[in-house]
């Protein structure tokens, strides 16, 4: 196999094959290498002259002349030795260059699954591997190719002055170069396994060096200290097989060229004594041996060596084998309106599994808000990958205002589509630098999204404010909030017209939290949202939610009501039906008893399109006493007090911020122990299980505002004075002592 056909395949670029490289500078390759080869001939030659001419002639002056030609030959020999050197340096850092380049642009612009199935140590290595190219190009490698054809003409030269020694040369050629095909199958095996071994090693540095935290945290330095051990044993084994068996090819080489010398010169001494041949002769053929041997001896070094070039150009042309997420030429995408839908899409990672998204349809329109929830490992980050474009779908079609995403370059929409994920990247630069990628034009648009963004007072923190420079160990330092932050930031700034939201705030407090959210639903209107995020209260606030599970996507029966424009507190059935609405403070106080008792209530008819209003559970226990009839009015001021309370406590919306109400109630002893029924705000429907959230699990902490133990334990005496009120006065006689307590 030529090395241009080694190199010349599907998955490797064409500009990067030994002849595209060499095209320019290879004819002064070859010239140098026929002028180097030929003065190799002056030296030989020589000899074969003194030995056969000028000594048995005595003729001095043509000695002389050939000492001068001999020198003259070996100084230009060694000058254009140097020349040829200086042009494969140049071949080799131009190889470099364009493989370099060219394997970065196919790994930034590649599928993204393909990227995805090896680690980042794996990549290293393939980026690495291009050294080792560069070095075949470069090094003496190019230099032997080009010189072992000449090779044939030192054995010419052999066979026209010795006769039967060229069969001697040819013979432990033949021998000596199988002798290295066989070593060289094993060394391959060796270079293998320790490039197998170095990738492992390399990504468990990756990974730990990743974890130090949680290495710590956890006290596991001395399990990692073990796992690297056994890592690097296995490393070490592998090279030490790589240097015996490299170390064996070389001492062959050493070996065969000895013994090449010892047997042209011994078979040569039996010709001369038979006067077969002459002295000079045997000379020369002893020096052409020689000669000839050497580049058989380096090539069988660079046979050595190729099994590493071999595995190397195995591992670059991994990179080229990735496919590209789009096919060049593709047209721009216009400005968008961002319409989004999906009309059947299936996906798979490959045809062997299963898919893992199927018969996905669903229609976004402009400026809609929804909202999709799904277990861990349902597929939400890849069915948001398959709306972005980064993945392409196995079936169907994914279309932005009805247009097919796989039609357009995904460059042109990447800026009006924007991905946020569930933990951002901070790259090495200042803090302006990230937001704005390192465009000076946008700096203006960063200010802005940094002010809603809350992060001013973030920015004025800093030892240089904007100008912070942001490093590997400054990252770290920042909190998960603040980077979760700033790289939503940058993902808004070119105000996108689809943003996919991929549980973004996972790791943003609780007051970062309230920023986000108002930050997100500001758009509105103005773009389109596709949530996931499991929590209520950002759920309540879209439009329509959907359910991903069992790789499919269905429409949740009862969709979360809807919110007010502007962001405020949603309406929901029980504030129709006349209930208290939340109040938009963490605490409220029991309203003083008016000072006259009010008229009697009639009890109103129940509305058929409103849900029938649940009266508390001490309600029931009066209405149950007194026969269902209304009660005084009199008897009003002191259980309004207690229902009151129980507003006060709805008004904190910690049940619709996910705790459950029957463990509210009994926190707050709000249960009457008869019955066990739950307590309900006043005037508000009996409420129903939230059946969209998963069971409750030990140790989850209720999102939202929080109650303290003061507070509570408050709120709970009130609670009961209440009550003692309610029983100590039952025929309803206003207590004035009562009423101003409760005023002051």
């Amino acid at each position: 196999m030529s090395v241009h056909a080694f190199f010349a395949k599907d998955e490797w670029p064409q500009q990067l094959t030994p002849l595209s490289v060499m095209r320019e500078v290879l004819p002064y390759m070859l010239i140098t290498s026929v002028v180097i080869n030929l003065l190799g001939l002056a030296l030989p030659l020589t000899l074969l002259q003194i030995y056969d001419r000028i000594l048995p002639n005595e003729s001095f002056s043509t000695l002389q002349m050939l000492a001068l030609g001999v020198v003259a030959a070996i100084l230009i020999e060694s000058a254009l030795k140097m020349a040829r050197t200086y042009i494969g340096g140049w071949i080799g850092a131009r190889f470099e260059h364009m493989a370099s380049y060219s394997a970065m642009e196919r790994m930034l612009f590649t599928n993204l699954a393909d990227f995805e199935r090896a680690g980042s140590g794996v990549h290293l290595e393939r980026m690495e591997s291009l050294g080792t190219l560069k070095d075949f190009y470069a090094g003496q490698g190019l230099q032997v190719m080009l010189d072992l054809p000449f090779v044939l003409v030192f054995l010419i030269f052999i066979s026209h002055l010795g006769g039967g020694l060229v069969i001697i040369t040819l013979t432990i050629f033949t021998v000596f170069i199988i002798a290295a095909w066989l070593v060289g199958k094993r060394l391959k095996q060796a270079i293998g396994g320790r490039m197998t071994a170095d990738e492992r090693r390399l990504n468990f540095i990756i990974e730990v060096l990743t974890g130090m935290h949680s290495v710590k945290s956890m006290a596991m330095e001395a399990q990692m200290l073990r796992r690297y051990e056994r890592l690097q044993e296995g490393c070490a084994n592998n090279a030490r097989q790589v240097v015996m068996q490299s170390a064996t090819a070389q001492g062959l080489g050493s070996f065969y060229s000895q013994l090449t010398m010892i047997c042209v010169v011994a078979v040569g001494s039996t010709l001369v004594i038979n006067h077969e041949l002459t002295i000079g002769g045997l000379a020369a053929c002893s020096m052409l041996s020689g000669r000839a041997m050497g580049p058989i001896q380096q090539a069988v070094g660079i046979w050595a060596r190729f099994q590493t070039i071999r595995l190397a150009r195995d591992r670059v042309s991994d990179i080229f084998k990735m496919r590209l997420e789009f096919k060049p030429g593709l047209p721009e995408i216009e400005p968008i309106a961002g319409a989004l839908e999906l009309r059947d899409v299936e996906y798979a990672f490959d045809d062997h599994h299963p898919p893992i998204l199927h018969g996905l349809n669903i229609r976004v329109e402009p400026g809609e808000i929804i909202g999709i929830r799904g277990d861990n490992g349902s597929g939400k980050t890849s069915l948001l990958w398959l709306m972005m474009g980064a993945l392409q779908a196995t079936k169907g079609e994914v279309l932005v205002d009805g247009q097919p995403i796989q039609q357009f370059d995904p460059r042109s929409f990447r800026d009006k589509i924007s991905y946020l994920p569930q933990s951002g990247v901070l790259f090495q630069g200042t803090l302006m630098e990230n937001i704005t990628m390192f465009r000076d034009e946008y700096h203006d648009a960063a200010k802005a999204i940094i002010q809603d963004m809350g992060l001013e007072e973030v920015m004025a923190h800093m030892p240089k404010g904007y100008e912070t420079q942001i490093d590997d160990g400054s990252k770290e330092s920042l909190p998960k909030g603040i980077r979760q932050r700033i790289t939503i930031a940058r993902a808004l700034l070119e105000q996108p017209k689809i943003i996919l939201f991929d549980e973004a705030n996972a790791a943003v407090d609780g007051a970062g939290d309230e920023i986000l959210r108002r930050v997100m639903f500001s758009y509105r209107g103005k773009a389109t949202l596709i949530l996931v995020t499991p929590r209520p209260s950002w759920l309540k606030l879209t439009d329509r939610v959907y359910n991903l599970q069992n790789g499919t996507l269905t429409l949740r029966e009862d969709p979360p009501p809807q919110a007010k424009p502007g962001g405020g507190a949603p309406t929901t059935p029980a504030a129709q039906a006349g209930a208290p609405q939340p109040a938009t403070t963490t605490t409220a106080k029991a309203p003083a008893p008016p000072s006259t008792p009010p008229a009697p209530a009639k009890p109103a008819p129940a509305k058929p399109a409103q849900a029938a209003a649940k009266p508390p559970p001490t309600a029931q226990k009066e209405d149950a006493a007194s026969g269902g009839k209304p009660t005084a009015a009199e008897a009003k001021p002191a259980q309004q007090t207690a229902g009151d309370l129980d507003s006060a406590l709805w008004s904190l919306g910690l049940a619709e911020q996910g705790v459950d109400e029957t463990a509210l109630a009994n926190l707050l002893n709000l249960n009457d122990g008869a019955n066990g029924q739950k307590q309900s705000p006043p005037g508000a429907a009996a409420p129903t299980p939230n059946t969209d959230k998963p069971a409750a699990r030990s140790g989850m902490k209720p999102r939202g505002r929080r109650m303290s133990k003061e507070a509570l334990a408050q709120m709970k005496q009130a609670r009961a004075e209440a009550k003692q009120k309610s029983a100590d006065n039952p025929t309803g006689a206003p207590n004035r002592t009562a009423d101003k307590g409760d005023a002051s």
